[in-house]
């Protein structure tokens, strides 16, 4: 059984050297709290006001207190598919149902195969593109990385989300594939070469493509893709599903392979990413993907209004060029890897409470970051980096990381909030400068470390909690 009495007192230092604050400790049944100046988690003031909070418990006794990985498969070429022969049956992995038809991928070290159940009319193609060289951002790079847009078979020139490196168009009695020419075109056909079956009675087709063909080498350790089933003028079974019909589609969405090692490669359906084309997209909702681009010079994504439209992105967000706005969204955002705003990218809370972002991995902002007075947390469970091309500057803060060191690379600016939770530790390298109130968490478990390499100015308090028990 616990007791909670709240001591809390305001002491102006005047210091010359670094300071740090020390976690609870018990010696013979007595109490202490001290300073000390060792090597990591201090702070470095210079006539600034710091709040102690020593937090005093006592008791009658004291209180202690994931992405779908594959493996090479090599299936039978013979236009039957026995179960597991793609690897995972579940959909989403090795498989995926779409429109009726039901697509499978899978590799070793020397093919790539490919293929579809459901396949009712072998007079439709099965069209594949990929991307072997992913760029950051992925429809970035030079036409050297690949093309933009499709080769125009049975009429469909579809734009890419990704820099596509070669195109396969099969049927049962043609299979064609091209490479990209460097020019952001397409390069000559090689026809009739690749080794497939087409099972009428099954309504079964499949085929090999070697990755010699499509690297002009072995097999890559990722790529990108997204895949359509084609006739004249037309498009179904798309896998992603949500790319649009139509015969000059913007492809906004694709599959990220990002490891194709034996036994720890990446299922080929189960990580999709978005990528923005086109124009202004306002009244954007929810939103599921790996990850998320933003690449549009002059255009803006705006977030749904109000409560629901979350969205999560499970691995990168990129805002290259372009805008995304959170616009009056009251939910929030999370974001599992790095946050990236680039020099052209401009990333805008939202004006609404709630519509915060949450970051796993780390930040950087070479380009615009409005906060709007929202709040973002640093929850990730290694270190995290946050860097800026200047000071950057955050409305609310909240580092709930506390397995791994968050480190601000630049200078630091707090307007109204930072609170590091316990076990959590922030290193500024820069200066920082605060007009707002920081706190330093504390319990049984441990304390939060605060140290700044440079200077420590403004008008905001610290507050450092300290836990204390006594038996």
């Amino acid at each position: 059984m616990l007791f909670y009495l709240s001591v809390s007192f305001t002491i102006s230092y005047l210091f010359k050297s670094n300071l740090k604050l020390s976690g609870w400790f018990k010696s013979n049944n007595s109490l202490y709290w001290h300073l000390h100046n060792p090597k990591h988690s201090y702070f470095m003031f210079n006539n600034y006001n710091f709040k102690y909070s020593l937090k005093l418990f006592a008791a009658f006794s004291l209180a202690t207190t994931s992405t779908l990985m594959g493996q090479f498969a090599t299936p039978t070429i013979d236009g039957s598919i026995s179960s597991g022969e793609y690897g995972s049956t579940a959909d989403g992995t090795n498989q995926r149902t779409v429109d009726g038809r039901t697509w499978y991928i899978t590799w070793d070290n020397s093919n790539l195969y490919v293929a579809v159940s459901g396949h009712t009319n072998f007079n439709d193609a099965i069209v594949l593109y990929i991307d072997i060289d992913p760029q950051v951002p992925v429809n970035g790079g030079t036409n050297a990385n690949g093309a933009l847009a499709g080769t125009g078979y049975d009429g469909v020139t579809p734009d890419f989300p990704f820099r596509a490196d070669f195109f396969a168009y099969v049927k049962s009695g043609y299979d064609d594939y091209k490479t990209d020419n460097g020019s952001n075109g397409w390069g000559a056909s090689t026809v009739g070469s690749l080794t497939k079956s087409f099972n009428d009675p099954s309504d079964i087709g499949e085929f090999a493509i070697p990755w010699s063909a499509i690297t002009g080498s072995g097999r890559p350790s990722a790529f990108n893709f997204l895949g359509m089933m084609t006739y004249t003028s037309g498009t179904f079974a798309r896998v992603p599903v949500n790319n649009p019909a139509g015969t000059t589609p913007d492809y906004v969405r694709y599959f990220t392979v990002s490891s194709t090692e034996d036994g720890s490669a990446t299922t080929p359906f189960s990580q999709e990413s978005y990528c923005h084309l086109g124009g202004d997209a306002p009244g954007f909702g929810s939103i599921d993907v790996f990850d998320f681009t933003m690449n549009t010079n002059s255009a803006t994504i705006t977030r749904t209004t109000g409560a629901g439209g979350a969205w999560f992105i499970e691995n990168d967000m990129v805002i290259n060029d372009g805008t995304v706005s959170f616009g009056s969204s009251t939910t929030s955002a999370t974001i599992g890897g790095d946050l990236s705003i680039e020099s052209n990218g401009t990333l805008a809370l939202s004006t609404a409470i709630g519509g915060d972002v949450y970051v796993a991995g780390n930040l950087s902002r070479n380009g615009t970051f409005t906060k709007n007075s929202r709040a973002v947390f640093l929850n990730g469970s290694a270190d995290q980096t946050l860097s800026s091309s200047g000071t950057l500057t955050l409305d609310y803060g909240f580092i709930t990381n506390t397995s791994g060191l968050v480190q601000c690379t630049s200078n630091l600016a707090i307007n109204n909030v930072l609170d590091i939770i316990q076990n959590g530790e922030l290193l500024v390298d820069g200066n920082l400068v605060n007009d707002g109130s920081i706190t330093l968490q504390a319990d049984a478990t441990g304390y939060a470390q605060l140290k700044v390499d440079g200077t420590v100015s403004g008008s905001g308090t610290v507050t450092a909690e300290q836990y204390v028990s006594s038996a």
